[in-house]
């Protein structure tokens, strides 16, 4: 009965240590997510940069990414995403983590809850999620940019007698 008592005793103990050392966050949310990066049209190339500038990854899309939550303790992540593809300009994106819901999961616990709120989940990076999906259009920049040949024949058509003002005297002519 005794020895019984001494194992009851040790899963219990081991039990509640490690429902103090997790935060809500920290058990429920990963602090690393699959990113899909994805493009229309499809093929580009991409480069992810993180906040100091140096290349994450680079593949081409679409393509599953794993990235990191954050950057820092109570830091958020936030990732540049550089896309090019042949005969479009090349555009760059913001992939920038945002607070998970799972993080305020903490407060309805008296006991982890503060501990796991205020070092846990900042610790593990699970306090921030990122979206599992990012992509961009290529197609929408160059659809509004004017090439330089239509800008070109846009000043010709102009009659530079009748389209000109001239400043004579310090008067409008």
């Amino acid at each position: 009965m005794l020895k019984q008592l001494i194992v009851l005793a040790r899963l219990a103990i081991t039990g509640f240590t490690a429902l103090m050392s997790i935060g809500c966050a920290s058990f429920l949310n990963s602090p690393v997510t699959s990113v899909t990066i994805d493009s229309n049209p499809q093929n580009a190339s991409f480069v992810i940069e993180d906040h100091n500038g140096e290349v994450i990854h680079s593949g081409t899309t679409p393509e599953d990414v794993l990235l990191h939550n954050s950057k820092a303790m109570y830091q958020r992540a936030q990732y540049s995403v550089r896309y090019e593809l042949a005969d479009l300009p090349p555009q760059t994106t913001e992939l920038n983590a945002t607070l998970s819901p799972y993080y305020f999961g903490n407060l309805f616990f008296l006991y982890p809850g503060v501990f796991g709120f205020l070092v846990i989940d900042p610790f593990t990076g699970a306090i921030f999620d990122l979206p599992e999906f990012h992509s961009v259009d290529l197609n929408a920049l160059s659809n509004n940019t004017l090439s330089n040949d239509t800008l070109r024949n846009d000043a010709s058509a102009l009659n530079p007698a009748s389209d000109s003002i001239t400043v004579a005297q310090g008067r409008v002519q």
